[in-house]
């Protein structure tokens, strides 16, 4: 009887990065949190897994992305670094940019979409899910053994799968959860500072004169979703002068 080989991970790239080209440079968006480059696996980190393996009984390949992660953008012309982070919303939860910085300053002509699609691809991690209490020695002296709802281990980077990326960025459904989240914000900011609250919840540095002029508008349009009856027309308001 031929005696079966022990099963060890097979470890990959490491990675964590994406590029595209924009207005003819390369740009490069890099994940910097968690940090990856001593080596892997990684655990610890919150992650959303691709597929449904809920009852492994063996090792199981999978793919997932590490959420939420921190990332820069090289190659831009100016430093830019922001979080991607799971967001919940009234009907459901999306995938959005959070904690943007620009050492230029935040304005609307920064390509968010671009950032977000790359974020997403430079995030997306290669693992096996193992059973319950599935154990294994990567060394003579060392064993590895998963708890009693089985375990991830991550093995380096990878591909995020296309059905995948078109679900978490589907560009319709992003307008729709930004204006929610920006109806959100507005509702709960305090008199006074609601304009000012729904910036910085968009990554706007306090006080910011293009944050409060980006959030006037995001606002008009969300109260024309969400709120339309108390959207008057600059007639009707004219004629109560």
């Amino acid at each position: 009887m031929t005696k079966q080989k022990p099963w060890l991970p097979k470890y990959g790239a490491n990675k964590f990065r994406a590029t595209a080209s924009y207005r003819g440079q390369q740009l490069e968006v890099r994940m910097t949190d968690p940090d990856t480059s001593k080596g892997i696996p990684v655990s610890g980190f919150r992650y959303l897994l691709h597929g449904s393996h809920d009852k492994v009984k063996q090792p199981t390949p999978i793919t997932g992305n590490y959420l939420p992660a921190k990332f820069e953008v090289l190659g831009f012309g100016c430093t830019v670094t922001f979080t991607l982070s799971v967001v919940k919303g009234a009907r459901h939860s999306s995938v959005e940019i959070t904690e943007l910085t620009c050492e230029q300053g935040i304005t609307s002509t920064l390509p968010l979409a671009l950032f977000r699609k790359l974020a997403l691809k430079a995030s997306t991690f290669t693992g096996y899910l193992l059973p319950p209490l599935y154990s294994y020695s990567p060394s003579p002296n060392f064993t590895v053994k998963a708890g009693e709802t089985g375990a991830l281990e991550i093995t380096g980077s990878g591909s995020i799968p296309v059905e995948v990326l078109n679900d978490l960025h589907n560009p319709e459904q992003d307008v729709t959860d930004k204006l929610q989240r920006v109806w959100d914000l507005y509702n709960r900011a305090p008199e006074g500072m609601k304009y000012a609250k729904v910036a910085e919840g968009f990554g706007y540095p306090a006080g910011s004169r293009s944050g409060i002029e980006w959030a006037h508008k995001w606002v008009k349009r969300a109260r024309k979703k969400f709120a339309p009856h108390k959207v008057r027309t600059t007639k009707q308001r004219r004629s109560k002068k």
